[in-house]
């Protein structure tokens, strides 16, 4: 029970710094600005206490995307137990034939 809590805990702090990400992208004004970095900082010290990892250091490996936030497979990694795991890209294979002519 408690991994899937914390789970949706990640999950959630991983959405709220993509927000931040969007707002930082179209803030309108200094205010706005503002009010995205701190929602940024909040969800690196949410991830902070999860992992065990400095706060610090999340919000730099979180903030290294910038512009509109699109989903990704794994483009923030999965923190769990403690480690951040690399981002993990799909394999596509494709048969000769599928493959795009130039």
């Amino acid at each position: 029970m408690a991994g899937i809590a914390a789970d949706a805990v990640r999950r959630i702090g991983i959405r709220l710094s993509a927000l931040a990400q969007d707002g930082l992208t179209f803030a309108a004004d200094e205010y706005d600005l503002d009010r995205y970095r701190q929602l940024s900082r909040l969800a690196a010290e949410l991830l902070s206490v999860l992992s065990g990892r400095p706060a610090d250091e999340l919000a730099v490996e979180l903030g290294r995307d910038s512009g509109y936030a699109t989903p990704k497979i794994g483009v923030r990694g999965a923190i769990s137990q403690g480690v951040a795991a690399r981002a993990r890209w799909p394999t596509v294979r494709l048969q000769p034939a599928d493959r795009p002519v130039r």
